[in-house]
């Protein structure tokens, strides 16, 4: 999924803030700072490979359809330390699901292109209020340059995202991305866990055609139009399993833009 600042909706009287999370289920794992707010985000992507169809002929198409059904938490009460340990479910402010199909379409010459549509539902457990929560795109990568064990290899990723939400009380709210980025790859000479290994480099960019609103009414509202995240990871060949779950490599990503700082996990080059 394409990473995503919320849209703030909804009074809350002790704080004098406009907050709703339900963004929370198109944004990355992280811990994003926007303005001088700390938001901790944790999704967990299910997902079930509904039909893998692969050929031999060079010329043939590999196709993939599966479902995504990813889950996300919101914490904006928990603060990490020592004492508080991990977080309880006092300190989940928001949760959301939000199923959806998603095709793959790849090619030999190093093509690959994803389309998805999600539908979904969150909760503000601190409001007691639902929002209905949408997202669809089209995304691709191309490897311009293919990893060996000789050469680094180059990978370049486009994609265009549509995105909002419809809550219970309140105005709907909808939201284009654009995206580009690139990766850089090096296969390393040691195995981990008896698979080939690679490093990996990645930067990409966000624009927001709308802006991201982020909603304060005793502060001036705080609109991201654009961010940039530089990410460094490990990849595996097989993939790497944890809990359950394929990853295709484990990463940390630095997002930066203007009012927004954040430290996201991923497991994919984001095309």
């Amino acid at each position: 999924m394409l990473a995503l600042p919320g849209v703030a909706a909804g009074q809350q009287e002790d704080r004098g803030e406009l907050v709703n999370f339900s963004y929370a289920a198109v944004i990355g794992t992280g811990l994003y700072q926007v303005g001088d707010r700390d938001i901790y985000i944790f999704r967990i992507p299910f997902s079930y490979t509904l039909r893998k169809k692969k050929s031999s002929d060079p010329d043939a198409k590999n196709n993939e359809l599966r479902w995504v059904l990813p889950v996300t938490f919101g914490l904006y009460n928990f603060s990490p330390d020592l004492e508080n340990g991990l977080p309880s479910s006092n300190d989940i402010g928001t949760i959301s699901f939000l199923p959806g199909l998603e095709a793959t379409l790849r090619r030999p010459s190093g093509w690959q292109v994803r389309s998805y549509l999600q539908l979904g539902a969150g909760a503000d457990l601190e409001r007691d209020e639902f929002s209905a929560i949408f997202t669809g795109g089209i995304k691709g990568h191309y490897d311009i340059v293919p990893m060996t064990g000789e050469q680094m290899g180059i990978r370049y990723g486009h994609g265009i995202q549509w995105a909002g939400y419809n809550p219970e009380t309140g105005p709907n709210d909808s939201l284009g991305i654009a995206s580009l980025g690139l990766e850089f790859r090096w296969l390393q000479p040691w195995r981990l866990q008896d698979r080939n290994t690679n490093l990996g480099l990645m930067i990409y960019g966000n624009y927001y055609f709308d802006g991201a609103r982020f909603i304060n009414v005793l502060d001036p509202d705080v609109t991201i139009k654009r961010e940039v995240t530089v990410g460094f990871s490990i990849g595996g060949d097989p993939h790497f399993r944890l809990l359950g779950l394929n990853f295709e490599r484990l990463g940390v990503g630095f997002k930066t833009g203007p009012d927004l700082r954040a430290i996201t996990v991923f497991s994919s080059f984001p095309f």
